[in-house]
């Protein structure tokens, strides 16, 4: 009897068995099946998702959504199959994450430095220009003053000279000093015109001392913005890691750190999507999997679709 016993409860222990693991298949039966036949590279799509989005970035989750799209778009046209898929709610394979840490804080100090330089230096650059007319203005003055004031004093030295002889010879007759008295009024309206050209003359030089101080000023301060520029910039001793994709214990993720425009966030994404596939770093400069973000453009190297090719198995 107590055999029979231990029989019927090793089988209910094997029923249960049993139970648990048909449930576990037919509520999980994708993750064991890849556990059991891991599938082939470009097989399925890779599902992913959003996780850790730091608001710091100033990315909407529509625009980092539309950004990975256009990044799985890149890959998906040159191979020209399904490679991923978006999933809400956490629920992809691939976990996206913006973790903001020194790296984006030295991004957004030095555009805050480079639009506090590029307004400084439009700035400088219109006062240089008003001081340049400036200088140009009372150049031409001076020497135009310069030109009348040699020309009266000359009218003035040679009717002094008349004068002194008429007196010599006791007095001028009556022509003569009739003439004399016209050049003496004559000489007369020409002072009061120097006197005015001189007055104008030397109104410009504050101005210009005004001007010349300003230009001074933001000249130090645009020296100084660029020393901490230059400061800030060298802070950061080793290449920035923009992004990066991971694939431990934890799971897989892509986790971006750094970028400057929406464009370089979009060639990141499209690299790191490419190592998501499967794909190494090649050795093109320009490519989107090299291993610098230096490129200029979103498209595909040569080496980039060679690769994936080779990957998923693609005939040409």
């Amino acid at each position: 009897m107590r055999i029979f016993l231990s029989k019927l409860l090793n089988i209910l222990g094997i029923i249960g068995l049993l139970g648990v693991i048909a449930y576990l298949a037919t509520t999980n039966l994708p993750k064991i099946k890849d556990l059991l036949f891991p599938p082939e590279p470009c097989e399925r799509p890779i599902s992913y998702s959003l996780d850790t989005i730091d608001l710091r970035f100033n990315v909407s989750t529509t625009e980092l959504i539309s950004i990975l799209n256009q990044a799985a778009n890149v890959w998906e046209q040159a191979a020209n199959k399904d490679l991923f898929v978006y999933v809400p709610e956490d629920t992809g394979t691939v976990k996206i994450n913006l973790l903001y840490d020194y790296r984006q804080k030295t991004t957004k100090d030095l555009q805050t430095l480079n639009t506090v330089i590029d307004r400084d230096q439009t700035t400088y650059d219109g006062i240089k220009l008003t001081y340049d007319n400036l200088i140009r203005s009372y150049g031409q003055q001076k020497l135009t003053f310069e030109q009348h004031l040699a020309t009266f004093k000359r009218n003035q030295a040679e009717y002094e000279q008349q004068v002194q002889y008429w007196n010599k010879k006791g007095g001028a007759p009556r022509n003569e000093y009739n003439n004399l008295e016209q050049v003496r009024q004559s000489l007369n309206v020409e002072a009061e015109n120097i006197k005015r050209e001189q007055d104008a003359l030397n109104s410009l030089i504050p101005t210009i001392r005004s001007t010349e101080n300003e230009l001074n000023t933001l000249a130090k301060k645009l020296n100084l913005t660029v020393s901490n520029f230059n400061t800030t910039a060298s802070s950061v001793k080793e290449e920035f890691n923009e992004g990066e994709y991971i694939s431990d214990s934890e799971g897989e993720r892509i986790n971006i750190y750094q970028f400057d425009t929406k464009e370089k966030l979009l060639r990141v994404m499209i690299h790191e999507l490419g190592h998501a596939l499967g794909l190494d770093h090649n050795d093109n400069p320009q490519a989107i999997m090299y291993r610098l973000n230096s490129g200029s453009t979103v498209k595909l190297a040569t080496e980039d679709v060679a690769s994936l090719k080779q990957l998923c198995k693609l005939t040409e």
